[in-house]
């Protein structure tokens, strides 16, 4: 791999997908266009890689949410080492997605942000009063099909999006089936799905 100081953020993301492995730095690193334009078409092309597997039609990339997503989880992820910014500084590090959150937005982010239940647990490990754990559990409750397994107060769940679109409600239904959420799974907005998908799974 390159160095990774030259594009600390591209590097970081395909670290992690490739080899499983996070990158940290002493400093946030400012992103440039060239860098950012590099990413979307990184992200877009796992996204395209994994929507071929994705059961009924696949929503379109978004890539706004995708990138999104993407700063979400290089900036946490950096977090765990900076320890510079106040946590009112902190707060204004995760700007709050800007598009429609719809299905595409959802699957998007989700290339990255799925990945946000990790960074918690380590934050948690180092300081379990880091204010970064109260800004990534309120971002994963927002943004919950990233933190399936993770995120509690099931009920409070808004389910919307997920319903409107049968390749995420289905691809919702495989995660909760995946990781055992039993309280997922007699929720209203899922549990018809879920046992039809036990049914055919049979």
């Amino acid at each position: 791999m390159n160095n990774p100081n030259e594009y600390p953020f591209l590097n970081t993301l395909k670290q992690l997908w490739e080899q499983e492995e996070l990158f940290l730095f002493s400093k946030i690193y400012e992103t440039t266009t060239t860098e950012e334009e590099l990413i979307v078409q990184f992200l877009k092309s796992i996204y395209v890689k994994e929507a071929l597997e994705y059961p009924h039609q696949a929503p379109e990339f978004d890539q706004n949410a995708a990138l999104w997503g993407a700063k979400s989880f290089y900036v946490a992820s950096q977090l765990l080492l900076n320890r510079e910014s106040s946590a009112e500084e902190g707060e204004a590090l995760f700007p709050l997605f800007k598009g429609t959150k719809d299905a595409a937005a959802i699957l998007s982010a989700d290339l990255f942000l799925r990945f946000l239940p990790i960074i918690v647990e380590e934050a948690s490990r180092i300081n379990p009063e880091d204010e970064l754990i109260s800004i990534l559990d309120k971002m994963l409750f927002e943004w919950h099909y990233s933190g399936i397994g993770f995120v509690n107060k099931e009920s409070a769940l808004n389910f919307n999006a997920v319903v409107e679109n049968n390749c995420l409600h289905q691809l919702y239904v495989n995660r909760v089936i995946d990781k055992n959420v039993k309280d997922l799974m007699e929720h209203e907005a899922l549990k018809e799905w879920v046992g039809a998908s036990r049914h055919f799974g049979s």
